[in-house]
This record gives C-alpha cells, sequence and structure tokens, in this order.
C-alpha cells in the first residue's frame, strides 16, 4: 500500500544543492568574464556532456508527487524564463548500478525556486 512522505521544502542555496548539481545564477564570488561595457558572466559546467537545449513548458499541479524520475549518463539544466515560482525534489543518485534501485524517501530533499535561478 503506497504511504505519504512529507518533505520540508528548502531555500535553494549553493550549498545544500550541492550534492544534486550547481545552480545556474549569478554567483558570489568575480566574474569568469567582464566586458568594457559592464557585462559579466558566470560558466555553466558543462564538460560532462554535450548540451541539447529544450524549451519546456510545465503545468502547476500542486504541491505533492507521486514519482521521482532518474536519468543515468545524463545532465538537465533548467532555467526559468516566466519568473513564476516552483518547488523541484531530488535525491542523490544511487549507491549501486541497479537502474531499478529507489532513493529512501528520507533522502529526498525539495527546494524552493524563486524564478530567477536555474539548476544543473
Amino acid at each position: 500500500m503506497p504511504s505519504v512522505h512529507e518533505v520540508t521544502i528548502e531555500p535553494l542555496t549553493e550549498e545544500a544543492f550541492a550534492p544534486f548539481g550547481q545552480i545556474i545564477a549569478a554567483k558570489d564570488r568575480p566574474p569568469d568574464f567582464r566586458t568594457e561595457s559592464g557585462t559579466q558572466g558566470w560558466a555553466i559546467d558543462f564538460r560532462s556532456g554535450k548540451p541539447l537545449i529544450m524549451l519546456l513548458k510545465t503545468p502547476y499541479r500542486g504541491l505533492s508527487f507521486t514519482k521521482l524520475e532518474c536519468h543515468f549518463n545524463l545532465t538537465q539544466t533548467f532555467l526559468p524564463v516566466g519568473g513564476s515560482p516552483a518547488v523541484v525534489a531530488v535525491a542523490p543518485p544511487s549507491p549501486t548500478a541497479d537502474r531499478k534501485t529507489l532513493p529512501a524517501p528520507d533522502r529526498i530533499r525539495a527546494f524552493l525556486l524563486d524564478g530567477t535561478k536555474g539548476y544543473a
């Protein structure tokens, strides 16, 4: 029989999200490049693969979920284009190579996306 597990929504910070990926936003460190006109940039690390850019539209479904997706040999990057807040639930990778291994419910974490930052 299915059971319900509550997950506390945490603020999205570099430190809290580090085990799951990187935050895509202006950083609290000097930029990786700067132009004479004042444009500043921080590099996004795509060294682990070739980027494929897609535009996704995800309808609001409330603050509950019934499944998590697991991506092997793939990193996804999400950037908000509408500025709307959202919540993302994540779990650490499975310690085994078995693709059917599910994360323990107590290892799932949820982060509040304020609509100004992305994540990869």
